[in-house]
Parts: C-alpha cells; structure tokens; sequence
C-alpha cells in the first residue's frame, strides 16, 4: 500500500486529528509485518514539514518524530522521470499539485492503493485506486 502525509502524520500527531486510531492500526499492521508500506521520497519534505507548522509539538518531539519515521524503515520510492511526467498529466486533468499528484502516479505504477486522508486524493477515487482513511478496515 502507498501512505501519504496525511495518514503517516496521524501516526506522531493526536490532538485535534480524526482516524488516529485507523492510522494507528495500519502501523501496527505493517510493524507486526502483516502490511507493507511505500512512499514517494517526496513524503519526507512534506512529512518535515507539516510537523515543523505543527503547534501542537514541541521541536524535540518533531525530532524525535522524523527519526522515529525513518527508523521504522517504510520503503521510499524514488520518484522516476515516468512518474513526474504522469503527475504533469494528473495534475493538469483533476486539477491538483504536483506535489498531490505523485502519490497517485506512484500508486498506479506499483499498482497499489493510495491510502490517504487527504480529501483531494478522496475525490478521485474513482479514477484511481484510493481509500480513504475513515473507509481503511
């Protein structure tokens, strides 16, 4: 399954954060080894930086956060030529980033589904397999 930031920042960040307990089972599941999860390398820019704006954090547990995420070892994905030429096309047709459109280029590569709270990708499920977080399990 490919995660986005919206789900994976649910996994450091509690408060005020609906479907903590759905992201939470999902790294459970891939910590007991039943799951395996992959993100584009751009995750770890806008995973960075959406802890960095979080108010809610303290800078040592924003920290401590990035090094708990890469200590987990969740596969990164290098993002190909292919696949920012497919989020230009994404992009341009469902009106989203470029930044939104990588997750999708990169599930439809690897022929997974995009797991993600993030309600631009939960429009266009049907075009791509997504799932949204409240509908995961």
């Amino acid at each position: 399954m490919i995660l986005d930031t919206s789900v994976i920042f649910k996994w450091y960040v509690k408060e005020n954060e609906a479907d903590t307990a759905k992201a939470d089972l999902i790294l459970k599941r891939f910590a007991d080894g039943a799951d395996t999860i992959k993100v584009p390398e751009l995750l770890i820019c806008e995973l960075a930086n959406a802890l960095f704006y979080c108010r809610r954090l303290s800078l040592r547990e924003k920290e401590e956060a990035l090094i708990n995420f890469f200590d987990l070892n969740v596969k990164i994905i290098s993002i190909s030529k292919n696949d920012i030429v497919s989020s230009f096309t994404i992009a341009k047709k469902h009106k989203i980033t470029i930044y939104d459109a990588v997750y999708l280029a990169l599930a439809n590569r690897l022929h997974e589904p995009l797991i993600t709270a993030n309600p631009k990708h939960q429009k266009l499920g049907k075009n791509f397999q997504v799932i949204s977080l409240n509908d995961y399990f």
